[in-house]
């Protein structure tokens, strides 16, 4: 009965996160694409990152799911033939792009964010559109091709008459050295140089001097929406490297102890201690998207419009009527007029609060 209840409640914490993410990762690009006031650079990465998230997701909790139903030993696979190889190079391969795509993502939201307050009044860098899409296919593109190897060495194959989805490196040695080598670059290296950026431009907001063509009122008034643009953005990055911290040592403690043929069928994990830490490590997909809805107010308006505009066109209503609706949404009330100001360009002037 005690195992009954745990499967039952291992599930349902899958499901939740995995409903959070699906509801959370497909609303944030279907409001930033229907309100015209959030296209600006930093949501199309933001969007960028939900829609990595969002893959992310759909491809990796079934398999934590079908585990808990299935507890057999680390990387135990229930498909066989071609499809079974399919399968599992695919997932192998979006588990580490949809990495690499959110650790590139944060960087460079970071390296924006840290210019916009070191130098407020210079050319942001990424200013246009155009520049900005850029560099998310630049992000992608390179993200692809760092995991492209997954397809190749990712593979099923037979252990004692158990069927394994894990790398074909060559060797464990060389498998252990492919871990540390991606955990170094996509984990401790991010988290040490974020926390340095971040640590930086809250000096720089709290020492930012007064320009002599800039009002005191005014100077205030930039550092007071400095602070929420990257307490917003600082949430994020913590959301993200607390649990992916937590996975490091997870897959360290794995790659140490069952990297080798004949420890695979051993190593059948501590099972409260990996739920734990695998369970942790899919937070950012299920929270950040609500991060964004809980700091931006534009957000929450978008949000409350696409839900207003979808059971209007379910129950048949006109499409002028909705769009009379979204202008009166989209415009600011009388008492916010004016206190809106793009601080650190068109890239980030979206998330300035009323």
């Amino acid at each position: 009965m005690e195992y009954i209840a745990v499967i039952a409640f291992k599930t349902v914490a899958y499901l939740v996160l995995l409903l959070l993410s699906l509801v959370g990762n497909t609303l944030v690009p279907l409001v930033i694409h229907r309100n015209s006031a959030l296209h600006t650079n930093l949501n199309y990465i933001i969007a960028s990152m939900s829609i990595s998230d969002l893959v992310f997701t759909l491809f990796l909790l079934p398999v934590r799911i079908k585990i808990i139903f299935i507890p057999e030993p680390v990387g135990f696979w229930l498909i066989n033939g071609v499809m079974g190889q399919i399968f599992c190079k695919t997932i192998a391969f979006v588990t580490e792009a949809s990495i690499v795509v959110s650790v590139l993502s944060l960087e460079l939201i970071s390296c924006l964010r840290l210019h916009a307050v070191v130098f407020p009044f210079r050319r942001q860098p990424l200013q246009s559109r155009k520049s900005c899409l850029i560099a998310i296919l630049f992000i992608w593109t390179f993200a692809a091709l760092y995991s492209c190897p997954n397809l190749y060495f990712w593979q099923i194959s037979t252990v004692n008459s158990t069927t394994f989805c894990k790398p074909n490196i060559g060797s464990s040695e060389s498998e252990k050295i492919e871990i540390v080598i991606f955990q170094t670059f996509f984990t401790i290296i991010p988290a040490l140089s974020l926390t340095v950026t971040y640590s930086v431009i809250m000096y720089f907001i709290r020492k930012k001097p007064q320009d002599r063509h800039v009002g005191h009122i005014q100077v205030k008034q930039m550092k007071r929406d400095d602070k929420r643009v990257t307490y917003l953005l600082l949430t994020v990055v913590v959301l993200f490297f607390l649990p992916q911290t937590a996975l490091c040592i997870y897959i360290f403690l794995i790659a140490f102890k069952c990297v080798d043929d004949d420890a695979w069928l051993g190593c059948r994990n501590v099972n409260s201690v990996s739920f734990v830490l695998i369970f942790l490590s899919y937070f950012p997909q299920a929270f950040t998207p609500f991060v964004y809805f809980f700091f931006n107010p534009r957000y929450r308006r978008g949000a409350r419009l696409l839900c207003y505009c979808i059971s209007q066109d379910s129950s048949g209503r006109n499409e002028d009527n909705e769009m009379v609706v979204m202008g009166a949404s989209l415009t600011p009330s009388r008492e916010n007029e004016g206190t809106e100001r793009d601080t650190s360009g068109p890239g980030f002037g979206i998330c300035q609060f009323h």
